[in-house]
């Protein structure tokens, strides 16, 4: 029997408001869309903007980005941070160093620190209002960290997402994530996360439009009335629909499909907001009255009667998107209310007692706070206004344990487009939310059905999507007939021929997963899974300068994310005979994932080959202490046993083997020979 060496990795299955300043008269929407400008940046609003500047720096839209500084956050910093995520067993503590925030992720074994790593915050995202969570920075890819500050309950604990499923280090920051936290923020093309400038904060810009005219006119003195309509867009001046499409761009909770070849930076929005993407809830929230998710204002507004019978009703009607609440004052909220319900009969609606009870205060009695289904930790202002908000309970954070079904909230008038978004969307909510496959069957389904009698999308990503479901559940032949569709339509597709890829590694051609990886380094060369990939395949080809040129490249672009590339590199010095270097790289791998079973197996297969039998056994014990049934480590723990004469412990792996392998002769006539 011969050791089970170098093991090679499978590919994951988962792939991958402000309406006051400059205010027009009378102008439509239409009239006020203009040529692409460029954006100017909030500061070169100050000089002629500079109170409503002040005051919405204040604001949490103005403080939602910034650099981690620890300095505001020392009541955090002081807290005790040891959260522990029972899961994945890793323990996780926040900690200032040197003026930086760092995370540190452990795991304990018998009373003792096994592993160890501390990672630097690059940025913190909120305003502080309710959270700050922290992202970090490789070489311009973003990644959210794994905990969070909780500033209504001042805890630490799993970032939002992370009770489901810890993703570590490894959560990619996407482009729509970041153009809803930020000023309009350019993500690299063909890339998931790579960004090359990061703004600070969401900005005028982002219900303004870009400023570069605007801007360009006001200093040569030209900025006079009729032409400042032509230079910068007031939502004040939009239809209501419009209006509240401004602040639907991230007001409005569920799962987001981008509208094809758009990018999330450039919405205008001057024009209708279902021009640029579809927004689908998850079943689940619509089903309780109570429930609402932290960003499902705008929806859960428009429930309300005082939305629907008003005919004006907007969120700047009570909110002044360049100044705070408690700037505002909370009376004024009531003022508000009493613009409509003014009369002292309505008034009367309300007992003493309640009135006094809830201070006077209409928010208390008609709007309910309270916890949101999608973040814990938080109290919440329920933009759903109604009559009687008593019994009405408080959501509780969305349950993973039954499937849901999407139910568009903003939706194309065209029925093939609406069933291609849902396609989409049910990939979108397997892939970040809920991976239960009966969601692929279901894009799989919608994707289909569209493609069969429609082309498809200018951009391919009903194909690549349709592609990676495919991948995704193992049928190889269906994937890569759809993505060679999606390559021939739509070239340059860096993730398409990464998937490609993948799926032909995983068929066994080898060769043409070098054609498709190579294809795909070319397209974009800041996708790094490409050469994740190419390196892989070359080594199985044999082609080791190669492969280990695209490892070490992989590393270059991003040091931390990817084990994968050093235990590549581990392997192509294991197979070279590099014994030492070769495990050198594979801790290198353990110290980033201490999970990674490929590189225990080839630790303890390196050591089998110089026969160090003792020290090679507890890297397969290591395997099989989470993974009883791993293959490879038991057939190699079994030649460590034997070798060291351990024939009664020998015999208990032989016959769990056998158990899994009933027709393994070579197992049958070892324990045949094994003493008793």
């Amino acid at each position: 029997m011969t050791p089970s060496t170098i093991h090679l990795t499978s590919f994951s299955l988962a792939l991958a408001l402000l309406l006051a300043g400059c205010r027009t008269e009378g102008n439509s929407e239409k009239s006020q869309h203009t040529p692409k400008k460029t954006s100017v940046g909030s500061q070169a609003c100050a000089s002629c903007h500079a109170e409503i500047y002040r005051t919405y720096l204040q604001t949490g839209m103005g403080r939602s980005f910034s650099i981690a500084d620890p300095a505001k956050l020392q009541l955090a910093l002081k807290t005790k941070t040891s959260v522990y995520e029972p899961g994945s067993d890793f323990h996780y503590e926040v900690y200032e160093r040197g003026g930086t925030i760092v995370m540190r992720e452990y795991r304990v074994e018998q009373g003792e620190i096994m592993y160890e790593q501390h990672r630097v915050a690059a940025y913190q995202i909120g305003s502080g209002n309710h959270t700050i969570s922290f992202i970090e920075e490789h070489n311009g890819y973003l990644f959210e960290m794994p905990l969070t500050w909780y500033s209504n309950k001042k805890i630490w604990d799993l970032s939002p997402g992370y009770i489901h499923r810890n993703r570590r280090f490894d959560r990619p920051i996407s482009a729509t994530c970041m153009n809803c936290h930020n000023s309009p923020t350019v993500r690299t093309p063909e890339t998931e996360n790579h960004f090359g400038e990061v703004p600070f904060g969401i900005g005028c810009e982002n219900c303004h439009g870009a400023g570069s005219e605007h801007v360009a006119l006001a200093l040569e003195g030209k900025l006079s009335k009729g032409s400042r309509e032509q230079a910068i867009l007031n939502p004040g001046s939009f239809s209501r629909e419009v209006q509240m499409d401004v602040c639907q761009r991230c007001h409005l909770e569920g799962v987001t499909v981008w509208n094809d070849g758009i990018e999330p930076h450039e919405v205008d929005i001057a024009r209708p907001l279902v021009t640029f993407k579809s927004v689908m809830a998850v079943s689940t929230s619509q089903e309780h009255e109570s429930e609402f998710a932290i960003a499902a204002q705008a929806g859960r507004l428009m429930k309300s009667a005082c939305y629907r019978k008003s005919g004006s009703m907007t969120c700047t009607t009570c909110h002044n998107p360049h100044r705070t609440p408690d700037l505002q004052g909370r009376s004024s909220f009531n003022a508000t209310c009493q613009s409509c319900h003014h009369e002292p009969a309505l008034h009367m609606l309300c007992s003493v007692a309640e009135g006094t009870a809830n201070k006077n205060n209409c928010i208390s009695c008609h709007m309910n706070t309270g916890g949101t289904s999608d973040i814990p930790h938080v109290s919440f202002t329920d933009h759903y206004i109604r009559r009687d908000i008593s019994n009405r309970g408080s959501p509780k954070v969305r349950s993973m344990e039954s499937t849901s079904t999407l139910i568009p909230l903003l939706a194309s008038d065209n029925s093939v487009e609406r069933n291609r978004s849902l396609g989409i969307g049910y990939f979108e909510y397997f892939q970040n939310e809920h991976s239960d496959v009966r969601y692929l069957d279901s894009a799989i389904s919608h994707l289909e059905a569209v493609l069969r009698t429609t082309p498809a999308r200018s951009d391919g990503e009903d194909l690549f999507v349709l592609g990676n479901a495919y991948f995704v559940l193992q049928r190889f032949q269906q994937a890569e007939s759809v993505i060679r569709r999606l390559l021939k339509s739509a070239g340059g597709h860096a993730r398409g021929y990464n998937l490609l890829g993948k799926t032909l590694l995983a068929s066994g051609k080898i060769d043409e997963a070098v054609s498709a990886f190579s294809d795909g380094t070319r397209a974009q060369p800041l996708l790094v899974e490409n050469h994740l990939g190419l390196a892989q395949a070359l080594f199985r080809k044999g082609e080791l300068p190669g492969a280990l040129h695209h490892a070490r490249e992989a590393i270059r672009l991003d040091s931390l994310s990817y084990p994968e590339a050093y235990l590549s590199l581990g392997q192509i010095e294991h197979s070279s005979g590099n014994l030492s270097e070769a495990r050198r790289h594979y801790i290198e791998a353990l110290q980033r994932n201490p999970d990674l079973e490929g590189a225990f197996l080839n630790i303890g297969a390196s050591l089998l080959t110089e026969q160090h039998w003792q020290d090679a056994l507890p890297f397969f014990e290591q395997i099989l202490n989470r993974n009883p049934d791993n293959l490879p480590a038991l057939h190699n723990r079994l030649m460590c046993l034997v070798n060291l004469g351990k024939t009664r412990e020998a015999r208990e792996v032989a016959q769990h083997l056998l158990h899994l392998q009933p027709d393994n002769k070579e197992i049958r006539t070892l324990l045949a020979e094994l003493p008793r």
